[in-house]
């Protein structure tokens, strides 16, 4: 194989390495030195980090900094000029050919699903110490990451298929990784059902654009349906099919239905990687649908993303104002979450600044990861030592455990958006670039909910600070590694709010791939 393609998909190749070689280990060792089969899992994801950075840095010569964002390539492409990889510079056209890119977007993506993957893994060593197929558990959760990142870097509708599929089928398992547990098992059966209905949906509307045009790539379906308005319904019609499938991974209202489910049955680490995980993939799959096909409509999919977006915020946070059970809560949360990026989506706009609407979205997402992994990190911790899991079970928790309840209060304030916190600059972003889009309504409407937000997440904090902990309670300890995730999310919260530059920056470079599309 071309050694270019050993380059440029070493992320992906590094995690399905080491997941094959987790499961032969655990094979040989029989559950033995399963911690260590949790180190090697960490390992491979801070090398897919580390790759996945430099991939993105190339040596210029003439850039006075000396590195620039922006190596793009082209692997798998049948007619732009090589057997297996093509060095290229993005534009388009030039793409159309591609099964799976390796661009400023997958870059970002790769960060983002690196990052996540490592938090979420300091959070599951000690859920797992005492489990059985801890494993099997760590090597899944590799392909997961994969997955995830494969799905961001498709531009072939067969491909997305395969990694959308991939992605869930990691999931479905993880999900009902708890064999004993039957919730556990109605929480993976429930979000079986409702993701084979969501996929079978989006499949035949990308049958449909395959038999409209005679592609299978992105780029080239987008050309066929620049080219002749006569598509346009058609268009809108296999993208709302399409929108199912993806809708599903992001948990869109009304394709929401598995995630409160799913996210109180699962093993909490699992639960925190579903909360942002899938959605993060959903939304470089989303991007590229909507900018490489169905461009030329805009007007038409801004009032689905305007609708949509109003629906998922009003239903995740009102719905969630009634959740006692605090996993079942950040499930709504999320669900709203999924409604702020959306309004980022709706504000992408050709104006003087075409690519705000592009960054608005993937500051969110990431300000999103580390606020709501933070979130899940305290939660595990209090989980692991009490079991508790209701809001009614966190009284007296500034007593028992005072760091926990002091970063829950900030990781809340930083999803519902009040500054200095990440939560507040993605909002910002969001909001703003609604308005630069002549869609200051919908930036209102965000407002609104972001303050209905305010009173579920003020119903998390307030036993923690206002309640007498019950007779005898102990302190809650926890272990290094989940310190050493608190620290990351507590502190890249605080750094993404005062330092922006350099996340806004990342997420600029990974816009420009759609800069031509929207000329």
């Amino acid at each position: 194989m071309d050694v270019f393609v050993l380059f440029y998909l070493s992320p992906e190749l590094i995690l399905m390495g080491f997941a094959l070689l987790i499961l032969g280990l655990d094979l040989l060792w029989r559950e033995r030195n399963a911690q260590t089969l949790g180190y090697l899992a960490l390992a491979a994801l801070v090398a897919a980090l580390g790759m996945s950075i430099v991939l993105g840095l190339r040596v210029s010569a003439t850039d006075a900094s000396g590195l620039q964002w922006g190596n793009q390539v082209a692997l798998f492409c049948g007619v732009c000029g090589g057997t297996f990889a093509d060095l290229l510079y993005w534009a388009p056209r030039d793409l159309a050919d591609a099964l799976y890119v390796s661009d400023n977007l997958t870059n970002f993506f790769r960060i983002v699903g690196s990052l996540t993957g490592i938090i979420v893994l300091m959070a599951s060593f000690d859920y797992m110490r005492a489990r059985k197929y801890a494993g099997e558990f760590y090597a899944l959760f590799l392909l997961a990451v994969a997955a995830l990142i494969m799905m961001a870097a498709s531009t072939n509708l067969l491909m997305i298929f395969l990694t959308l599929e991939f992605l869930s089928i990691m999931s479905y398992i993880l999900t009902g990784f708890l064999r004993e547990d039957k919730r556990s098992i109605e929480a993976a059966l429930k979000y079986f059902l409702y993701g084979a209905i969501a996929s079978a949906v989006m499949l035949y509307g990308m049958s449909l654009f395959y038999g409209a045009t005679g592609s299978l790539n992105l780029g080239e379906i987008g050309k066929v349906i620049t080219g002749d308005t006569n598509y346009e319904i058609m268009a809108l019609f296999a993208f709302g099919l399409m929108l199912a499938g993806i809708g599903f991974k992001i948990a869109l209202v009304p394709f929401h239905m598995w995630a409160p489910d799913a996210y109180e049955g699962a093993p909490t680490p699992v639960t925190a990687f579903l909360s942002v995980g899938p959605k993060v993939a959903g939304f470089a799959v989303l991007l590229r649908v909507v900018l490489q096909v169905i461009v030329v409509y805009r007007n038409d999919w801004v009032t689905i993303f305007a609708t949509l977006a109003i629906l998922t915020m009003t239903l995740g946070n009102v719905v969630a104002l009634t959740q006692t059970n605090l996993k079942r809560l950040l499930a709504y949360s999320s669900i709203a979450q999924a409604g702020y990026m959306l309004i980022g989506m709706a504000s992408i706009s050709f104006s003087a600044n075409p690519l705000e609407g592009i960054n608005a979205v993937l500051i969110y997402i990431a300000a999103y990861l580390f606020t709501n992994l933070g979130a899940f990190l305290v939660v595990i911790a209090i989980e692991n030592k009490t079991g508790a899991v209701d809001l009614s079970q966190y009284s007296g928790m500034i007593k028992r455990a005072p760091g926990l309840a002091v970063l829950m209060v900030y990781f809340m304030l930083s999803l519902a958006g009040i500054p200095p916190t990440a939560g507040f600059l993605g909002k910002f972003f969001v909001f703003g670039a609604a308005i630069n889009a002549d869609l200051g309504w919908l930036a209102a409407i965000g407002v609104i909910n972001s303050v209905i937000s305010l009173f579920y997440y003020m119903r998390v904090i307030r036993p923690m600070f206002f309640e007498v902990a019950p007779e005898g309670a102990a302190p809650i300890t926890y272990s290094r590694w989940i310190r050493a995730g608190l620290v990351i999310t507590s502190v890249m919260t605080l750094l993404i709010m005062l330092l922006p530059m350099p996340l806004f920056n990342l997420a600029s470079y990974g816009a420009q791939i759609f800069g031509v599309a929207m000329r």
